[in-house]
């Protein structure tokens, strides 16, 4: 069986390019703490944690209405 979207995703966390994606997402929706670094750090530590529960296989949490954890994905 081939690795849920959240597995495929966590990989990337603790990658400079994670690090790149966060501060251009937040610069381009223009995000009043784009510039704050400890925050970034803090949301890709909470991406990361979530992530890691949604890519337990027995995970059965649904962290957004209608997607299934298995199929989150960094961004969301």
């Amino acid at each position: 069986m081939s690795d849920s979207t959240a597995k495929r995703c966590l990989a990337m966390c603790p990658l400079f390019e994670a690090e790149l994606l966060l501060q251009l997402m937040m610069r381009y929706w223009e995000h009043p703490l784009a510039e704050d670094e400890v925050f970034r750090q803090s949301l890709i530590e909470s991406a990361t944690e979530l992530l890691i529960a949604a890519s337990d296989e027995g995970c059965c949490q649904e962290f957004f209405d209608g997607l299934p954890a298995r199929e989150l994905n960094f961004v969301a």
